[in-house]
């Protein structure tokens, strides 16, 4: 099972009303998910800026823990056979 494009697919909505984090720690995270941008370049022409709203930064330190948040369920509804998480994105059934 390959979830490595769980860092890019993540609705920052629904993460964030992950597991009733309270509202102060949301907002916290609110902050530090959002107003990020990113642009597609090929050879000398470049698209228009566009706001990132799924995904989480890669290379962070909260990134691989707001995966596990998103896909902490998965282990919960896999019941026939033996799941093994030894990365945040690499799930071995």
């Amino acid at each position: 099972m390959d979830l490595s494009k769980a860092f890019d697919t993540i609705p920052h909505g629904l993460l964030l009303r992950a597991y009733g984090v309270n509202s102060r720690s949301c907002m916290l995270l609110k902050y530090y998910l959002r107003g990020r941008m990113q642009r597609v370049k090929v050879g000398d022409t470049s698209s228009d800026w566009q706001e990132v709203r799924r995904g989480v930064p890669q290379g962070s330190v909260l990134g691989p823990m707001f995966v596990n948040i998103f896909i902490n369920d998965l282990f919960l509804q896999i019941k026939t056979v033996q799941l093994n998480m030894p990365y945040a994105d690499d799930g071995v059934l």
